[in-house]
């Protein structure tokens, strides 16, 4: 089984807080704890945007437990970068 995360937006409603993903929750950003609880469901792709996809790959190496997932970035078609590919 093939497991989405959408990780792309840009959180502008979550002002001035930053990236949703990456908010503490429970000692670890919130992206970490769902990449976390999906282990073990199959293959993991996390799609983030051009803003955010670097910090989405350096979860790996900062103690996120989830062991592989792979990162996609989305082009918006609506002439520029976001969410909608």
């Amino acid at each position: 089984m093939k497991v989405l995360v959408l990780a792309a937006g840009r959180s502008t409603r979550m002002a001035p807080l930053g990236d949703k993903n990456f908010l503490d929750f429970m000692g670890k950003p919130l992206l970490a704890r769902q990449l976390e609880m999906l282990e073990g469901f199959g293959e993991i792709i996390v799609v983030g945007g051009a803003h955010n996809l670097e910090a989405i790959r350096e979860l790996g190496g900062k103690g996120c437990g989830a062991k592989r997932f792979r990162c996609r970035y989305v082009w918006s078609c609506f002439g520029g970068q976001g969410s909608v590919g």
